[in-house]
C-alpha cells in the first residue's frame, strides 16, 4: 500500500506542478477539491513541491518560480521585482517574462500581444495570486508603491472599491487598465 500511496502522491504532485507552470499560479482550496484530498495534503505537496525549488509558496496557494539568474528585472522599466507586486507573464512559447507591478506588467502583456498564455499578479491586500485578466484594478490612486502612475491589482471588487474610497483613483477591468495606459501614452513606448 504504501508504494502506491507515494505513486499517487508522486502523480499528483506533477499534476499541481503542471498546473503552475500552465496558468502561473494555483489557489489550495481549488487544488484540493479538484484532486479530492485535503487542503493538508496539498500543503505538504506544495512544500515538497517548493523544497525541490519546482514552486514558490505564497499565502493560500503556489506561483511558478522565477529564475533570478536569467531575469532579475523588470522586463519594462528595470526595477528588481518585489515580491508583493510582482507580476508574471507566461507565453506559448514556455518562456516567462517578469514585470514588477501591474502597471509594468499590462504594459508586457500588450507588448507580447497574442503571445500571451497566461498572466498573474498578485491581490494589493491578501497578497494571494490572481490572474491578471480576471483582477479588478485601481487606477491613478494617490498610493504608487511602484511604478507611476499607479495601477494595483485586486482579486475582488469589493476590495477594489475599499481601497479607492481611502486612496483615490478609478476602478477599471484588465481591458480598461490597458486601454487606460495606451491614452496615458505609455503603451505606445513613451514613458515606457
Amino acid at each position: 500500500m504504501g508504494m502506491h500511496v507515494t505513486l499517487l502522491a508522486a502523480q499528483r504532485r506533477k499534476q499541481i506542478l503542471d498546473e503552475v507552470r500552465t496558468h502561473g499560479a494555483v489557489r489550495i482550496a481549488d487544488l484540493a477539491r479538484r484532486l479530492g484530498v485535503s487542503e493538508m495534503t496539498i500543503h505538504r505537496d506544495l512544500d515538497r513541491l517548493a523544497a525541490e525549488g519546482l514552486v514558490r509558496k505564497v499565502f493560500g496557494g503556489a506561483v511558478a518560480v522565477e529564475s533570478l539568474a536569467v531575469q532579475p528585472h523588470c522586463t519594462i522599466c528595470g526595477t528588481l521585482p518585489e515580491k508583493r507586486l510582482d507580476f508574471t507573464v507566461h507565453t506559448r512559447d514556455g518562456t516567462r517574462a517578469v514585470a514588477c507591478c501591474p502597471h509594468c506588467g499590462l504594459l508586457l502583456v500588450r507588448r507580447l500581444g497574442a503571445q500571451v498564455q497566461s498572466a498573474v499578479t498578485f491581490d494589493f491586500v491578501t497578497r494571494q495570486p490572481v490572474n491578471a485578466r480576471a483582477a479588478v484594478y485601481v487606477v491613478e490612486s494617490t498610493a504608487t508603491p511602484c511604478c507611476a502612475p499607479s495601477l494595483l491589482a485586486f482579486a475582488r471588487r469589493e476590495d477594489a472599491v475599499r481601497f479607492q474610497a481611502g486612496f483615490g483613483g478609478r476602478l477599471a477591468t484588465f481591458q480598461q487598465a490597458v486601454e487606460w495606459l495606451e491614452a496615458m501614452g505609455l503603451a505606445s513606448g513613451k514613458g515606457e
